[in-house]
């Protein structure tokens, strides 16, 4: 009996250390961002920004006009966040800006909670001085946005296919573990946005394979200025962008909002 409690004991310390050093390959996946995308963009022009730590940072500017509006792009957990260039190249009354995460595409340095959230800050620092600025993320990126959004003063949020907290959906998927102590990028957009006051606009898949719905569910709960949503029916999380309705539904998202502030 005490050899099984013993051996017991070590599989859970085991399971328990193991998920703590693998997660920051279970929540970051750099190496499925292609280095090489093509960016058939008229008004383009590749950025590299390094940080006050020195890091090299991938970035692109899409520049329409010297007054428009400022769209921040923040991508998933394996994307080259600058391919979402291409589906807002015919948005002429904006200006668009994407960059990287760390050890992302061309990206140096390694991605965490903390590092996207300080280089998050750095960016809006950097380029959206004395314009009116928009935030747009996607999947991971939309709790770097909102976060983004209750540190700094924007004119509105875009969120697309996100979630309430890596924490919380780790912890339904790990019962039994003690995630709250050992997980380092907890991504708590739910705490974020209560503290978002511009207006909010949010854009949802039916068929939803990646987040819970119950997570999407309590995070729409805390938005306290939704003023647009949109479901995009028959496709996945994966699959947003192709979806036939995606642009012209961002389109919307970003006019009703702008229409707002």
């Amino acid at each position: 009996m005490e050899f099984l409690t013993a051996s017991f004991i070590f599989l859970y310390i085991f399971i328990v250390l193991r998920l703590y050093y693998e997660q920051d390959r279970k929540i970051f996946h750099p190496e499925k961002a292609p280095k090489n995308i093509l960016l058939d963009i008229e008004n383009l022009e590749k950025i590299t920004y390094t940080t006050s730590d020195r890091v090299s940072l991938e970035g692109a500017f899409v520049k329409n006009a010297e007054n428009n509006p400022l769209v921040i792009y923040f991508g998933g957990n394996s994307n080259n966040a600058l391919y979402f260039l291409n589906f807002v190249k015919e948005f002429n009354d904006y200006n668009f800006l994407a960059f990287n995460y760390r050890g992302f595409a061309n990206s140096k340095g390694k991605p965490s909670q903390e590092t996207l959230f300080l280089d998050a800050l750095e960016i809006y620092d950097h380029f959206a001085k004395e314009k009116d600025v928009y935030l747009v993320g996607r999947s991971l990126g939309s709790s770097v946005a909102t976060y983004l959004g209750s540190k700094r003063d924007i004119k509105g949020l875009v969120l697309i296919t996100p979630f309430d907290s890596i924490l919380e959906i780790a912890k339904k998927k790990h019962r039994y573990l003690p995630i709250s102590s050992i997980l380092k990028h907890k991504f708590e957009t739910i705490e974020f946005i209560k503290k978002v006051h511009a207006p909010v606009a949010l854009i949802e898949v039916e068929n939803e394979e990646v987040i819970p719905k119950e997570n999407i569910h309590n995070l729409k709960k805390e938005i306290k200025n939704l003023q647009f949503k949109e479901v995009l029916k028959g496709t996945t999380h994966m699959a947003v962008f192709t979806h036939p309705d995606f642009k012209p539904t961002l389109k919307k998202a970003l006019d009703t909002l702008r229409r707002l502030s």
